[in-house]
């Protein structure tokens, strides 16, 4: 249930809090802060409008943030050789699972420079004790002790902070009566050989 899920403390929004964490840092009202360029791809309004929502979140507190717009095979290139300062990107579930999001943080998941494979972990981000607990939870059953690894692994994430969570998309798809054996969660993942149409008597 719910109740096993920690809070998620970063996940407030309180403009209060966040100056004085930037003034604690030595940086009151954003001054002494360069300007930051935050990339994303050009594929469509979306990504534009989470930007654009960005960087007016961060404005509010005086944090100033320059868009840089480009095509997706041009970020993720940058990304893969760890130019960019801040960038978007986007992760769907291959299997219901959470290691499918877990994985993308560990030390094994960052890009190859010159390689054009699926690299999760664009920010780099590399701790030690994620890593022991990510081996942990790979050693155990589904259940209640995997479960508290978990949380200990989200409660590192959420201290560190190697992303910023923008928000959780959800696809609605609509499939034709009489469709049956349509269950996957992934576009990516959908079985063809499991769906099949119901057939239809004539009438005569």
């Amino acid at each position: 249930g719910t109740e096993d899920i920690p809070s998620w403390e970063y996940g407030r929004r309180d403009l209060k809090r966040a100056r004085e964490l930037l003034a604690e840092a030595g940086y009151p009202g954003g001054r002494g802060l360069p300007e930051f360029v935050l990339e994303t791809s050009d594929n469509g309004d979306w990504e534009k409008s989470l930007a654009e929502l960005l960087a007016q979140s961060w404005g509010r507190i005086g944090v100033r943030v320059q868009l840089r717009l480009q095509t997706y095979p041009e970020l993720k290139k940058r990304a893969s050789e760890g130019l960019p300062e801040i960038a978007i990107n986007y992760w769907q579930s291959d299997y219901p699972d959470p290691d499918n999001f877990f994985m993308m943080l560990l030390r094994s998941s960052w890009p190859a420079r010159g390689k054009t494979a699926d690299a999760p972990n664009l920010g780099f981000y590399f701790n030690k004790n994620y890593e022991k607990l990510y081996q942990l939870s790979q050693a155990l059953p589904n259940g209640k002790k995997r479960g508290t690894v978990f949380r200990d692994m989200i409660t590192l994430i959420q201290e560190d902070c190697p992303w910023v969570f923008l928000g959780h998309q959800r696809q609605l798809a609509l499939v034709q009566k009489g469709i049956h054996g349509v269950h996957s969660r992934s576009r990516f993942a959908f079985s063809h050989a499991a769906v099949w149409k119901e057939a239809r008597k004539r009438r005569r």
